[in-house]
């Protein structure tokens, strides 16, 4: 039960970093997490550690009541997930607004672009390795790992897919700047 209560503590301490950054910065331009990890789909972080207190109120109700191991294991398994994604998301939003308040402002300029695509090439052969490694887990997965792992392989594609349409944007800018100068 101790790996129970450390769970609770740490969504509470989400829940008090989620309201915080919910009240200085506001709402985001889309939905922030994807509808295979969480069901609700709000420009708000605290909507979604809501959700994942939830999904540890479901947790605690399978342990006590028949410990249902497969039901217990999937819980589990999505909570850490859960979890983990809203973890990432905070600390990931403090790394962005840092960047946000460095860049100067002629962001727009052909170096910058040209930076940005360098980046993005980067990040897109990341996520190819991801999506190539999360294929092979998913073929080589049985019963219910197959549905974890499917799931992660569609997030993996999803990211994969964002990352190769923004590039597509910058690409499509640098071809602006250069023809309108």
């Amino acid at each position: 039960m101790t790996n129970l209560s450390a769970l609770s503590d740490r969504l509470d301490q989400l829940e008090t970093q989620a309201i915080q950054r919910d009240k200085q910065y506001g709402d985001y331009h889309r939905p922030l997490f994807d509808q295979s990890l969480f069901h609700c789909q709000s420009a708000r972080l605290h909507p979604y550690v809501t959700e994942a207190k939830q999904t540890f109120d479901k947790l605690v109700t399978q342990v006590k009541l028949a410990p249902n191991h497969a039901q217990v294991s999937y819980l589990a398994e999505k909570l850490i997930c859960q979890i983990d994604a809203l973890k990432k998301e905070l600390d990931s939003f403090d790394v962005r607004q840092q960047e946000n308040r460095q860049r100067p402002s002629q962001q727009n300029d052909l170096s910058q672009l040209y930076q940005n695509l360098a980046q993005h090439q980067t990040w897109e052969s990341q996520l190819k390795a991801i999506v190539t490694q999360s294929e092979q887990i998913y073929s080589q997965a049985t019963g219910k790992d197959k549905g974890l792992s499917f799931q992660k392989l569609e997030a993996a594609r999803r990211r994969l897919q964002r990352c190769q349409q923004a590039k597509l944007r910058i690409e499509k800018h640098i071809t602006y700047k250069e023809r309108n100068q």
